[in-house]
């Protein structure tokens, strides 16, 4: 099923519709990469936005297709404009749900729309100018580039967004060089700037993503190269590997930190989390409504906040987030989701090595592993959340004959 495009212009000027979505989808990432300085989602999201409807509709087919092709996401979809039916703070609930719509829509549109190559190709052209900027604020006016404590969050307005961003470069730059989809030249300068940045932030989970992202590529290029039994050994030798460091990492890193003279709590995460599985058992079914848990009018996230002397925005993990909106009515479909296509998206790379399904495995791997220690999972108009889903969409509804 091959697609015309159709061209899009005004009088004399018209341009191939394939590249307006190329720069269409390229800019209403970079709107919500969270790169923008001091300028408000107020001012950044309608565009945005508009955006996002121009290529929705004429994709519309498309995406109706996408959305029958997988009802297990289209569910995911639906279930925060459920919850507010339950939600304590249901204005809140359905307001975040629609802006969840569009992220999520052109995630959609990103994965239907382009190839994993392509997809790689639009987050490196993202992500270069954002880590470039924060990169020359760094150079040239570097007070601008700080936070008030001293770290560096360059165009960002956290370190940890300039941190997280900063590891996705670094990855999708490499992944580019060395399948020599970008010049050598272009490839390492992504990769440089990346590494400076990712550096600069002090991000210790942008850190860690990259740590996993290197252990990712060495599983994947064995995976491919074994057959039969010996993928099997390494897949539960992998499995093995993670529960070892999952029992290590509760015994000794807390003590390790310490001896570093670091946060054992992981500033303030480790009793926050703890406040936040008591709460998640007082509603462990459907939870407490989308994005309604922090909000001013909850009770029970005030009582959280009081407790830490904290005033933190989310649950610093991804998946206690959903525990925490959803309940198991929604946590369980997610897992599922993300184990079936981490199973599908491992097959693809198998069978169509040169295809940079490796790179979208990998990238999907890091943000699961971010989402340990911070909140990206559901998260409106987040390019992160934007990348993660367009992935998981990709791999969930490519079969033969669906471009």
């Amino acid at each position: 099923m091959a697609i015309q495009f159709s061209s899009v212009g005004r009088g004399s000027i018209s341009a191939p519709w394939r590249r307006a979505e190329w720069w269409g989808a390229s800019i209403a990432l970079y709107l919500q990469s969270g790169a923008t300085g001091n300028l408000g989602l107020k001012v950044l999201l309608p565009p945005a936005y508009l955006i996002t409807v121009a290529l929705v509709a004429n994709n519309a087919g498309q995406l109706l297709l996408a959305l029958r092709r997988c009802p297990l996401i289209t569910f995911l979809l639906v279930l925060p404009f459920l919850s507010v039916a339950w939600s304590t703070s249901g204005s809140i609930s359905l307001r975040r749900a629609i802006a969840l719509t569009f992220s999520m829509a052109l995630a959609y549109v990103l994965a239907i729309r382009f190839t994993p190559r392509q997809l790689l190709l639009i987050v490196a052209s993202v992500l270069l100018p954002a880590l470039a900027g924060s990169f020359a604020m760094l150079i040239v006016t570097p007070s601008l580039a700080r936070m008030p404590d001293g770290t560096i969050s360059g165009l960002f307005s956290h370190k940890n967004l300039l941190g997280w961003n900063a590891a996705a470069g670094l990855f999708v730059g490499a992944v580019l060089t060395a399948d020599a989809v970008v010049s050598r030249v272009i490839g390492v300068t992504i990769v440089a700037i990346s590494l400076v940045c990712l550096v600069a932030s002090g991000s210790t989970t942008a850190l860690l993503s990259v740590l996993v992202a290197i252990v990712l590529t060495l599983f994947y290029w064995a995976l491919r190269r074994m057959r039969g039994l010996g993928r099997i050994l390494l897949f539960l030798l992998v499995m093995q590997g993670m529960a070892v460091s999952y029992i290590v990492g509760s015994e000794f890193v807390a003590p390790a930190l310490a001896a570093l003279g670091k946060d054992t709590t992981l500033t303030g995460r480790v009793p926050m989390w703890h406040f936040e599985d008591e709460a998640i058992q007082q509603k462990p079914l459907l939870g407490y409504g989308y994005q309604a848990f922090w909000s001013d009018g909850s009770g029970a996230g005030w009582k959280i906040k009081s407790e830490i002397d904290w005033d933190s925005p989310n649950a610093h993990n991804g998946y206690r987030e959903i525990l925490l909106a959803f309940g198991v009515l929604g946590f369980i479909p997610f897992m599922i989701l993300i184990v079936r296509t981490l199973v599908k998206g491992a097959k693809f790379h198998i069978r169509s090595p040169d295809d940079s399904w490796l790179g979208l495995n990998v990238l999907i791997g890091m943000l699961l592993v971010t989402n340990i220690t911070e909140s990206i999972f559901y998260m409106p108009y987040n390019f992160l959340f934007i990348i993660f889903m367009a992935s998981v969409v990709m791999i969930s509804i490519r079969k033969p004959g669906f471009y």
